[in-house]
């Protein structure tokens, strides 16, 4: 009988979007009532402080605070994965040092932002999160080329020789080399969780050997995201609700990212306040367009997905 490698991380995991209250500071009572309910809910995890969670547009104490209640309102009832992606190691290290306090089962890391890095150097990053990691929390390593300077195959495999190299999240759509890479984590170290960033892409990454998804749409639609994953492999219900799925994903990508998020989680009944960047009136005037549309779009899939 062949031997079932478990992994750390597997199946669907939402990324938290912040609530910001009209002044610009977050609503952490807010944040509180949806954290409660999403630990409540059918995911297998919460990823918090992501790209999604607009980490980059809050400071080291906000992102800090949020680990903190996440952790205290968690309190081990789901996986609880934490951003410590920042522009530097220093500051990388500090995250880590926060997020080992709440007993997070990973750390969501990406590569540097705003200066462009050599493999080398993306490297020397990572062992260096790595060697003082005290709290051996598992790192999940994050390429989003769109971001920050991009993860290649290269750095991938240098990733795999670290001890508490747990994971990996791949936000982008080249499937040459995802697959290239699944392939080497499965002769290198299979005990490395696989998964996608990019809910488009979710069908073909559990095709390939991946193991599931960190994305804003399973924080605020759960249901379609458990029926692709529970379904796969079984009937054809889970390749038809990717396929619907397409529909709202384009309509987000019609917004610069995350703002398209934060239109679908009005959509959706989530309330996240006013964004802290600046919004053109005629983005407003887009998302007033297609609310409307979403929301008949998720009221079809629940028609034809969700008992």
């Amino acid at each position: 009988m062949k031997n079932v490698v478990k992994r750390k991380f597997s199946g669907a995991y939402g990324i938290v979007l912040t609530p910001f209250q009209d002044n610009g500071t977050i609503d952490y009572d807010l944040l509180e009532n949806q954290l409660e309910k999403a630990f409540s809910s059918s995911l297998d995890g919460l990823v918090i402080c992501g790209s999604t969670g607009e980490f980059s547009r809050m400071s080291f104490e906000e992102n800090t605070n949020i680990i903190r209640l996440a952790g205290e309102i968690n309190n081990g009832r789901k996986q609880l994965v934490c951003g410590a992606t920042a522009s530097d190691s220093y500051w990388a290290n500090k995250y880590m040092e926060a997020i080992s306090k709440v007993k997070a089962d990973g750390a969501l890391i990406a590569p540097p932002y705003y200066f462009t890095l050599s493999d080398d150097e993306i490297l020397s990053y990572y062992r260096d999160i790595s060697l003082n990691n005290t709290g051996n929390v598992p790192i999940v390593g994050y390429n989003i080329p769109q971001c920050t300077a991009p993860i290649s195959l290269k750095v991938f495999e240098g990733l795999l020789e670290l001890e508490n190299f747990g994971g990996f999240k791949n936000s982008w759509h080249n499937l040459h080399e995802i697959m290239m890479m699944v392939d080497l984590r499965n002769r290198v170290r299979p005990d490395v969780s696989m998964l996608t960033g990019l809910d488009s892409c979710l069908y073909a990454t559990l095709a390939i050997g991946g193991d599931g998804l960190f994305t804003a749409i399973t924080y605020l639609l759960p249901d379609y995201v458990r029926i692709i994953i529970d379904e796969f492999g079984k009937s054809d219900k889970s390749y038809s609700c990717q396929c619907d799925l397409l529909e709202l994903i384009n309509i987000i990508n019609q917004f610069s990212f995350p703002y398209g998020y934060r239109v679908l989680a009005e959509a959706a009944g989530f309330s996240l306040g006013k964004s802290r960047e600046v919004v053109p009136n005629n983005i407003k005037n887009l998302a007033e367009n297609v609310l409307p549309q979403m929301k008949t779009i998720i009221d079809r899939l629940n028609g034809r997905f969700v008992k």
